[in-house]
């Protein structure tokens, strides 16, 4: 039985979240596929969420890209998009995260993309290490 403690109440993982509703239920099915060059969620301890159950992840808090735009690309107005693998912990940290797809390459919005996405902060209502893939459009 996973407990945890929340203020004077003890809440348990799988009949509550701790913002009062039920936690959502991972596939019971086949597990999702990892990328072949994505994080391996298996051998972290995680469980890879699928495009919908994704979709239960919430931001709640992160800085501004910004400062993190490679400064080449600003200066030259120039657009690019990142697909990322990203490693949440059961508090909403990000732990690791991986680049699959960077576009266009080597202008530096991989990089840039892991180290914002590093500051982003999560309700993870499944209470448990998840990994799922984001996007990270980057538009001066």
């Amino acid at each position: 039985m996973n407990l945890r403690v929340v203020g004077c109440l003890v809440l348990r993982l799988g009949l509550f979240s701790m913002m009062g509703g039920a936690v959502p239920a991972l596939a019971a099915g086949p597990p999702v596929a990892d990328p072949p060059n994505g994080l391996h969620a298996q051998a972290l301890g995680a469980t890879r969420l699928s495009p919908e159950q994704k979709q239960q992840v919430k931001v709640i808090s992160h800085a501004p890209l910004a400062p993190f735009y490679p400064k080449e690309a600003a200066l030259t107005g120039r657009t690019g998009k990142v697909v990322i693998d990203l490693l949440i912990d059961a508090d909403g940290n990000v732990k690791d995260a991986m680049v699959l797809d960077e576009n266009p390459p080597l202008v530096g919005f991989g990089d840039a993309a892991i180290s914002v996405m590093r500051t982003y902060k999560f309700v993870n209502p499944y209470g448990r290490l998840v990994v799922f893939t984001a996007t990270v459009p980057f538009s001066p």
